[in-house]
């Protein structure tokens, strides 16, 4: 605590297991604990050095920008935050940590950071602090240490903790303290080995464990009995445990290294789908066994499905016996394999599936899927495994439409002649799915109608009747709206007779979108109640609550502006806890523009102020742009009672109007109808106040720089906040 006080940066070194993570998760409570805020990022799972900034934002919710890389808008998020960043896991990345710090720290001059990591870091600024053992006994007056004064030593104490939870017989004896210190010592009080020495007395007694490891360390020294440098320590416990292994588990733990972030046992089954050796019923019994020996780690999911992982170091030294063995090749393929099998079980549009399984068993994956996608297009890889698997996402891409995008784009430039029709139908699909997602529909409309078109080759009618949906939402989105819903309907009726879940709310969604843009609010409610009917039924929480801001539109328009916000509300209270959701901003921003039209300026303030600050954070420039005209409107539409005051607020809102057009323009983007109402009314009320000044005021606007542009406008304050009183004379 004391040298984050006084250093920006620093960072705990030691050797794997020693307890780095230990102590840095320690601070962490601390620095939480005193209200500053403390964020904890894990790079054990992470293989690609370029993919840091992401790992980052990824840890704080902040969202990747179509317009800029990802490490500015993280800098960008960042710059005036008061904070704690804990960086575990850093050696195996350190140059993609190193830049990524580097910049932070320049960029961030609050922001604090402790790295853990095997190696220095090597930048300016750092300042390391080598992690000790954990503390043991002196070597003086070791026989008449008594059980509780051992106990006192935190090499002891974690020894006796997980040796009792190993096997419930064992008890820490005075006859056994020198034993035990003997053994926490022979290990130089390293944390991880004292736990798999521990976890052994089920099987060996505390004398025997120690004899063991002095026979494995003499032969690992060359027969010398001097202290051993605690890499080779680690390495002599893992040895000595690994040979102890069963060679069924050998292969097995071998094989487990090649997943990233865990696993299932539904994985590391699959795994060995292609090994004769181990069957497929014989599976969980290795996996408990090697569990039980703390070489495997088990986890409870939020389904109450088990995750299961290696420890860093552990997984390092399968990982090595894994090359060794020339099983890499083997392994990774078989992974690829077995994440298509999820991924083709959890991308059907027959069913949807509930927010608490994708959560469970569908997020936690997403490292293992990048490291299969990873290999398949690497130069080791089979891309015909890599083109299946991007096209099998369509559901993740969703959630993750920027990795998405690069994906699909990497798959597609990879097919030619020979790679099946189904296979491009499925990734022109996900292609259409991402720009769908990331809103730009003349990729949507080639997309669909690419996928369409091969589909209807390959005799797949779902996959058709899918893509047929999407062409009919981007033709809807076209304006072509007779086109669209014949497209769209067609498929529906097909989806309805297959009870395709998936693709039904898909189709819904569609004609809801069509009815509304044709002014038939009645029939637009309707298709989107059923649509949040559907949802809700298969307990999809989040995608009903961002289907409410449809709703929400509907009333509006309707006139009805308090059941708009009500349900805006509503959906507030789930959406809040999904802040990388990357329509939050523009969700915030129309409720900001539900309580302007009700006249409750104060409390619309709060929401458009977040709204261009999470906006101008990750980079969505439209969102930006409505958020920043919700705040002009504030100033504009609201009764002031200080004509000096109103006037300079009435010239504010009039150049951040003027900013706000200029932008829209370049883009060539149209208000909807939520903004174009309000904007209809400010323009009247300006120029009544300010006259020919108006013009120049909104010129002014438009030479305005971004950063300039939301400065000025969060000047702007609701009625009576910071306000001097006035009188008439």
């Amino acid at each position: 605590m004391q040298l984050l006080a006084s250093h920006r940066l620093v960072t705990l070194v030691g050797s794997g297991g020693v307890g780095k993570t230990r102590v840095a998760l320690h601070v962490a409570e601390l620095v939480d604990g005193s209200g500053q805020g403390a964020w904890f990022v894990d790079f054990a799972p992470l293989t690609n050095a370029s993919l840091v900034p992401n790992a980052i934002a990824s840890a704080l919710n902040v969202q990747e920008s179509l317009d800029r890389p990802i490490l500015e808008t993280l800098a960008a998020y960042l710059k005036n935050k008061y904070l704690l960043l804990v960086l575990d896991n850093c050696e195996h990345l350190i140059e993609g940590v190193a830049r990524a710090v580097e910049a932070l720290l320049q960029s961030c001059p609050r922001v604090h950071i402790l790295a853990t990591s095997r190696e220095a870091l090597g930048i300016r600024g750092e300042q390391t602090y080598r992690v000790p053992s954990l503390s043991l006994p002196p070597q003086d007056g070791l026989r008449t240490l008594t059980v509780d004064e051992a106990l006192q030593y935190d090499a002891v104490a974690l020894f006796v903790a997980r040796a009792e939870a190993a096997d419930s017989r064992f008890a820490l004896t005075e006859e056994l303290v020198p034993t035990v210190v003997e053994v926490c010592r022979r290990l130089d009080g390293i944390a991880l080995a004292i736990e798999l020495a521990a976890a052994r007395v089920n099987v060996l007694s505390a004398a025997t464990l120690a004899n063991k490891l002095n026979e494995r360390f003499l032969v690992l020294t060359g027969g010398t009995r001097t202290a051993l440098p605690r890499h080779r320590t680690m390495r002599a416990l893992l040895d000595w445990s690994y040979d102890l292994l069963e060679e069924r588990e050998q292969s097995f733990f071998r094989k487990l290294s090649i997943f990233t972030g865990g696993f299932t046992l539904e994985l590391a089954t699959a795994l060995c789908a292609q090994d004769e050796s181990i069957p497929e019923d014989g599976v969980l019994d290795l996996l408990a066994s090697l569990v039980d020996k703390s070489l495997v780690l088990s986890e409870t999911a939020t389904d109450e499905t088990m995750r299961y992982r290696l420890l860093d170091s552990t997984r390092q030294y399968a990982f090595e016996k894994l090359h060794e063995r020339g099983e890499y090749a083997a392994a990774a393929r078989g992974r690829a394999l077995a994440m298509l099998t999820l991924a083709e079980r959890f991308n059907s549009g027959s069913k949807l599936i509930p927010d608490r399984i994708w959560a469970a068993q569908v997020k936690p994956e997403v490292e293992n899927w990048r490291a299969a996608l990873t290999w398949a297009f690497g130069s080791q890889g089979e891309t015909s495994i890599g083109q299946q698997l991007a096209g099998s996402f369509g559901e993740v891409w969703r959630y993750e439409p920027f990795e998405g995008r690069h994906w699909v784009t990497t798959a597609l430039r990879t097919c030619d002649d020979a790679t099946p029709a189904r296979v491009r139908a499925k990734l022109h699909l996900a292609e259409a799915v991402v720009a769908w997602t990331l809103r730009q529909n003349e990729t949507v409309l080639a997309a669909a109608d690419a996928a369409l078109q091969l589909f209807q080759r390959a005799d797949d009618r779902p996959g058709a009747a899918a893509a047929q949906i999407l062409l009919g939402t981007g033709l809807i989105r076209d304006r072509r709206l007779v086109e669209g819903e014949g497209l769209v309907r067609a498929a529906l009726a097909l989806a309805r007779a297959w009870g395709a879940e998936g693709l039904i709310a898909l189709a819904t969604h569609a004609l809801a979108l069509a009815r509304l843009l044709d002014g038939d609010l009645a029939a637009a409610r309707t298709l989107y109640r059923e649509e949040l009917t559907l949802f809700r039924t298969a307990g999809r929480d989040r995608s009903a609550a961002v289907l409410a801001q449809s709703v929400a539109e509907v009333e509006f328009r309707a006139g009805n502006i308090e059941t708009a916000l009500q349900l805006w509300r509503e959906a507030t209270e789930v959406l809040g806890a999904n802040s990388n959701w990357a329509s939050f901003p523009g969700w915030l921003s129309n409720g900001s523009a539900y309580l302007i039209a009700l006249g409750r300026f104060e409390e619309a303030l709060g929401y458009a102020r977040e709204a261009v600050v999470l906006a101008r954070e990750a980079g969505f420039e439209a969102q930006r742009g409505f958020a920043l005209q919700h705040l002009a409107a504030i100033a504009v539409l609201r009764a002031g009672d200080c004509s000096a005051v109103r006037l300079v607020e009435l010239q504010r809102a009039a150049s951040v109007l003027g900013f706000v057009n200029a932008r829209m323009a370049e883009r060539g983007q149209l208000r909807e109808y939520t903004e174009q109402q309000e904007y209809d009314k400010m323009v009247p009320v300006l120029r009544n106040e300010l006259g020919a000044d108006l013009d120049a005021l909104m010129n002014e606007g438009k030479q305005w720089s971004d950063d300039q542009a939301v400065a000025e406008a969060l000047k702007i304050e609701a009625p009576d906040i910071g306000r001097p009183s006035t009188s008439s004379g």
